[in-house]
């Protein structure tokens, strides 16, 4: 269970959320809000695996979802975007 204990989310609220979701995340860049607000996508790893994907964080469920599964340790940041559609 992920508590958030703010309605504002601060980079420091972000990055405890992140930290208390499984798997834990870490080294997080890149994060950009939807066109809506309701969303944010970054790119992140896993703690300590070397294994960088892209997430989206929900901020009305206050969930996070893994994107891209990738599977191989690689030092490339992923260059995150909303689509219009």
């Amino acid at each position: 269970m992920i508590e958030v204990t703010s309605s504002v989310l601060t980079p420091f609220a972000f990055y405890r959320i992140i930290r208390t979701s499984p798997p834990a995340l870490e080294f997080i860049h890149n994060p950009i809000f939807s066109p809506d607000g309701t969303r944010i996508a970054f790119d992140a790893e896993a703690v300590g695996t070397g294994i960088r994907n892209v997430y989206i964080l929900d901020l009305e469920q206050i969930t996070v979802t893994n994107l891209t599964n990738n599977t191989s340790i690689d030092k490339y940041f992923r260059v995150v975007a909303w689509s219009e559609g």
